[in-house]
C-alpha cells in the first residue's frame, strides 16, 4: 500500500502507530525505503543517504537474520 508521513497526534488519535518490535521485516524493510527517499527528498547529502542505505543493507543481509533459530532473530 502507500504510505505517508503524518503527525504523530493524528497517528495515536486513530490508532496507526506499529510499535518497532511489532513489524514485519517487510514493513521493516518498506519503512527504510520511504526514509531514504524521503531523505533524498529534502536534500540530504548522498554521503548521508548512502550511509543509510549500507546499514540497512547490513541488518537485512545479516546472519542472524536468516537463521531458522526463532532466538537469534
Amino acid at each position: 500500500g502507500l504510505h505517508s508521513f503524518v503527525p504523530l497526534a493524528t497517528a495515536q488519535a486513530k490508532g496507526l502507530i506499529t510499535k518497532d518490535e511489532d513489524l514485519s521485516w517487510e514493513e521493516f524493510s518498506e519503512a527504510a525505503h520511504q526514509l531514504t527517499t524521503a531523505m533524498r527528498e529534502n536534500d540530504w547529502p548522498e554521503e548521508r543517504v548512502d550511509s543509510h542505505i549500507k546499514f540497512w543493507l547490513a541488518l537485512k543481509s545479516h546472519l542472524w537474520r536468516h537463521s531458522i533459530c526463532e532466538i537469534s532473530k
